[in-house]
């Protein structure tokens, strides 16, 4: 039986709200490309852009995510606006084989530099490796601005559920399209190196979306 790499309870503790974000920082993304494949059963996998926060201590708060199945131009031109829109300084993107040519087109029309995701191990064992990164509280998903303060409930924002779903349940869940755009966001924190002297920048756009500001 595959044992379940991500635990729920990880992801929970790690809830954020607003005002818990570091204001020294970056914003990063992450892009995972899937168009025309189909799994056995006709359920295709989906293009994933996922966004975050990039603290200087190398923490990750996301702060939106898209999650299509689409074609690349249409893909392409919704997940930069999402970028654009939020203020993205740099970006990694899907690069094995044909998805290569993909984070060249999308680097033409960025206004941030998108760096290639070399994925030369498999999904389990890259999962694996950045299991004490969440396990550590290093990856924050925003709370909902709905919470059911009388049941002490927590619960985050629903544009993150397809994620939480497929962290949570991976490697047997059904899809893991945010878990691999995850990962690659993972990765760029841990290979991110803070500066002697952070600088500070001023998030004016960013979280608005997630709180519905």
């Amino acid at each position: 039986a595959e044992t379940i790499i991500f635990s729920g309870d990880w992801i929970i503790d790690s809830y954020y709200n607003k005002e818990d974000v570091p204001e020294t920082g970056e914003m990063v993304a992450a892009f995972d490309f899937a168009f025309s494949v189909e799994r056995t059963g006709g359920d295709p996998d989906y293009s994933v852009c996922l966004i975050a926060w990039l603290t200087h201590d190398n923490h990750l708060y996301l702060v939106d995510m898209l999650r299509l199945r689409t074609t690349f131009p249409d893909f392409s031109r919704r997940a930069l606006g999402l970028c654009h829109h939020h203020g993205v300084v740099r970006a990694i993107g899907e690069a094995n084989g044909p998805q290569k040519g993909l984070v060249q087109q999308l680097n033409e029309g960025s206004r941030f530099p998108i760096t290639p995701a070399k994925r030369d191990k498999d999904k389990i064992t890259r999962a694996a490796a950045r299991q004490s990164f969440v396990e550590g509280k290093r990856l924050h998903i925003p709370l909902s601005d709905s919470d059911d303060d009388l049941l002490g409930s927590k619960t985050h924002s629903v544009i993150f559920n397809p994620l939480f779903d497929e962290m949570t349940t991976f490697p047997i869940s059904g899809h893991d399209d945010t878990v691999d755009a995850c990962i690659d966001l993972m990765d760029l924190a841990v290979s991110s190196r803070p500066p002697a002297r952070p600088n500070r920048i001023k998030r004016e756009i960013g979280l608005d979306r997630v709180y519905g500001e």
